[in-house]
């Protein structure tokens, strides 16, 4: 996860280079909406590369508009090692917008911690209307909404959560899957049988190895697929579309829409 990477590297090659790889607007920390920010454990900013105006300023007592005092909060769970907490701050996806976001914090030694955190406009594992994808376009938004989940919370936390039949990642027939890239199975909620059973070979009524070709994709990046597969619903064949991402070196995930 981003937060484990970040604090990894803050440990190998010091606060100073870490904070300034973490205040770069540009660098290699910025996933996309994710980024780390971090502070001193008196409340002072240390790293937030979308609001530099206020590295240096103490924070402890900022309140978002429902009062909460999110720093102050962060600033316990890091001194308890590590946690999640939710409060609205300024989306800078969304023109600093004001925007609910939960974040992972952790603390890197006893001066300082950092943490990054996930905004619900983008994250449907804080949107409780949980739609299923009606198109390429959205179902594609879903999958890097899982990616960003599992970077925020980290792959075992976010594994569980998309098992969840009841959960937000599950929507009728529209799901995430996950494997290594080994082909071990890490994710499918309607078979949960298969976790951790190898699946590279398996092949769909027409003889295609579907999770090979999944795979390759993933290993270049990210990317649409179409195939035929059972639909768990219906119990039919079905056109089914996926769109696949890399998580990292070591897994990927995915989830599909069927057509009529």
């Amino acid at each position: 996860m981003l937060v484990d990477e970040a604090k990894n590297y803050a440990l190998r090659n010091g606060k100073d280079k870490a904070l300034q790889a973490f205040n770069d607007p540009a660098g290699e920390f910025m996933r996309g909406e994710l980024y780390i920010f971090a502070f001193d454990f008196l409340g002072n900013v240390l790293s937030l590369p979308f609001q530099s105006n206020l590295v240096g300023t103490n924070r402890l007592d900022a309140q978002d508009s429902n009062g909460v005092t999110f720093t102050r909060d962060n600033l316990e769970l890091a001194r308890t090692g590590s946690g999640e907490t939710y409060y609205l701050y300024p989306n800078p996806q969304e023109n600093m917008r004001e925007d609910l976001k939960l974040s992972y914090t952790s603390k890197v030694d006893d001066s300082w911690w950092l943490a990054a955190g996930i905004y619900s406009s983008s994250s449907s594992a804080l949107n409780s209307s949980a739609m299923k994808p009606a198109n390429r376009e959205e179902l594609k938004t879903f999958v890097e909404e899982a990616y960003s989940q599992a970077l925020v919370v980290g792959k075992n936390k976010a594994l569980k959560e998309f098992m969840d039949l009841n959960g937000s990642w599950v929507r009728g027939a529209v799901y995430i899957f996950a494997q290594d890239f080994n082909g071990t199975e890490l994710c499918l909620p309607y078979l949960p049988e298969t976790v951790g059973t190898n699946r590279l070979d398996i092949q769909n009524e027409q003889g295609v190895y579907i999770n090979r070709e999944m795979r390759a994709i993933a290993m270049n990046g990210s990317g649409y697929y179409d195939y035929i597969w059972r639909n768990p619903i219906s119990n039919q064949n079905q056109t089914k579309v996926s769109y696949v991402t890399r998580v990292d070196d070591t897994w990927w995930l995915g989830s599909g829409t069927y057509e009529a």
